[in-house]
């Protein structure tokens, strides 16, 4: 049986494994690119509901309780569904399932100064190739004050023209690299001039990123190779406003600009 999201926090009988996770286990953790296999999202978000846990990665959502249960997924395909299991206070054992059939299991593995988090994945379908892999996350303890882009942004709409993100976030890694996050999108980069991957994108696959002054960053939004899009982002004075000025070329070679302007949070 399924249990709905909206009835997942009135559960409140006792089941097995069902006491609350471990505090190690909650965090927003981020992607370790050289450590890793991307397949899945760049960030990790598991957050306490009650007596359920709630994890968002990749445009992937669901709040479950432990004990084996199925839960849904969202963000995916309507058949899906979830149950967790405890092996110990630092370890979860997570199976994805297609109309209630696994699909695919993983055990979540948080090292015990709660710094680290190991996710090994294993596909139980036979007929994928790659049935095996694991990402290696680290925990994101704060937002750095010292670099401006460093928070979550929300777009203001009447200040904004086209399409966009309605909030996207900045994390910085190794002093100048930025984890960038908004929706299903995220990419993690260092401002080298080189290409990195860009997960949950239709537009590219590939983005390099710079510094050309304090408080401004300009991303190349690659597809194949093919510059798609380019975005000049400028942090106000007073660090409340980021404007992206956006051009680019779709596919069909018609050109575009927009304007988007976010309030920081």
């Amino acid at each position: 049986m399924v249990y709905p999201i909206e009835a997942i926090l009135l559960l409140g009988v006792a089941v097995a494994n069902a006491e609350p996770a471990a505090d190690l286990l909650i965090g927003t953790w981020s992607l370790n690119l050289e450590r890793s296999e991307i397949r899945g999202g760049l960030r990790v978000t598991i957050e306490r509901r009650g007596e359920a846990i709630r994890y968002v990665s990749g445009g992937v959502e669901f709040t479950a309780l432990f004990g084996g249960r199925d839960f849904p997924i969202r963000g995916v395909s309507s058949q899906a569904q979830v149950s967790l299991k405890r092996a110990n206070s630092h370890t979860i054992e997570r199976t994805y399932k297609r109309e209630s059939v696994p699909v695919s299991s993983a055990v979540l593995r948080v090292s015990q100064d709660g710094r680290f988090l190991t996710v090994e994945n294993r596909r139980l379908d036979s007929a994928i190739e790659a049935r095996q892999w694991t990402n290696k996350y680290q925990r994101i303890t704060a937002e750095d004050p010292s670099d401006p882009f460093a928070g979550t942004w929300e777009r203001n709409p009447v200040r904004s023209l086209g399409n966009s993100l309605a909030t996207i976030a900045y994390e910085v890694f190794e002093t100048d690299g930025l984890h960038f996050v908004g929706n299903n999108v995220e990419y993690r980069a260092k401002p080298d001039g080189k290409d990195y991957p860009v997960v949950g994108s239709i537009v590219a696959d590939s983005v390099s990123f710079k510094r050309p002054a304090p408080g401004t960053i300009e991303e190349a939004w690659k597809d194949g190779g093919r510059l798609a899009l380019l975005v000049r982002r400028v942090v106000s004075a007073d660090g409340k406003t980021l404007t992206a000025y956006s051009t680019g070329t779709t596919a069909e070679g018609d050109r575009f600009e927009n304007t988007y302007t976010y309030e920081r949070r």
